[in-house]
């Protein structure tokens, strides 16, 4: 009888252990933070054309074609904005190439950022000179 007595309080010690234990694992993981949003589909495109003066622009619009805008890009001496263009997943940032010319062993492109207005432009990758061409791939 005493051997069944203790049998059944272990038990009992037990049962509330693993209780107390999934209550505080419940508390720990609602005060986690949540998973991240999934991204919000932005519904634009970039791309370049040739702009009036012979140059190459980059511009920014909706899937339908509407509220097409041209993004002010900075150019160096010499530089050209190349095919390559890409939005950043949220929309809020352009990704370009830059090419500077030069000889086989000093030509560059360049990849460079800036917002969606033209502001903050900076180079993010420096291409070694001479390094051949740089394509963009997507923004993830």
């Amino acid at each position: 009888m005493k051997k069944l007595i203790l049998g059944s309080f272990a038990l009992l010690m037990f049962s509330a252990s693993m209780l107390i234990f999934q209550i505080s694992c419940k508390k720990s993981a609602e005060a986690e933070s949540p998973m991240p949003a999934v991204p919000v589909q932005i519904n634009k495109v970039a791309f370049t054309r040739y702009s009036q003066n012979g140059g190459t622009e980059i511009c920014v619009m909706n899937y339908d074609g509407t509220g097409l805008v041209k993004v002010p890009v900075q150019l160096g001496a010499n530089q050209s904005i190349t095919d390559e263009v890409r939005l950043s997943p949220d929309g809020r940032k352009v990704f370009f190439v830059l090419y500077t010319p030069g000889t086989n062993e000093t030509k560059k492109e360049d990849i460079y950022s800036c917002d969606i207005d033209g502001k903050n432009q900076k180079k993010i990758y420096g291409m070694p000179d001479g390094g051949g061409n740089t394509i963009l791939g997507g923004a993830y």
